[in-house]
């Protein structure tokens, strides 16, 4: 029986420009300096989640258009390289925009699915797309 390894290459891609989800990360001690900067529907989507940036947490935000949405993902203050396992867990397949840097790592082992036995997931896979090019052969 054939079974196929996840590949992490396609999971962090670096950034083309083409469409994709904002992935914003934060802290607990700096989420309220970021929830102040944001429009009313956001600060009204974290307060009905009780939402407060905490580790592995994450908040689905509304954007600006109809169907339009953005993801908050809460982080430690010093990132260890599983910061973003949460993330990458809990939100739905597509791809994810980071604009700054933090451990992939994490992102990557967290999709990894042993399916020797088992039958292919069919919800997908999160793809983050990042600036920081540098750090991705490294998290591969």
């Amino acid at each position: 029986m054939a079974f196929e390894m996840t590949d992490f290459a396609a999971l962090i891609l670096a950034d083309d420009g083409g469409p994709a989800i904002e992935l914003t990360l934060v802290t607990a001690a700096g989420f309220d300096a970021w929830l102040a900067g944001q429009g009313e529907r956001t600060r009204a989507m974290a307060a009905a989640h009780a939402y407060a940036g905490k580790p592995d947490t994450v908040l689905i935000v509304p954007g600006d258009a109809p169907g339009d949405w953005r993801a908050v993902a809460g982080i430690d203050a010093a990132p260890v390289a599983f910061a973003l396992a949460a993330a990458a867990m809990k939100l739905p397949a597509g791809r994810y925009r980071l604009t700054g840097p933090a451990p992939l790592l994490g992102w990557l082992l967290a999709q990894h699915r042993f399916d020797r036995y088992r039958k292919a997931s069919p919800e997908g896979d999160r793809i983050l797309i990042v600036t920081d090019v540098a750090a991705i052969a490294p998290a591969v």
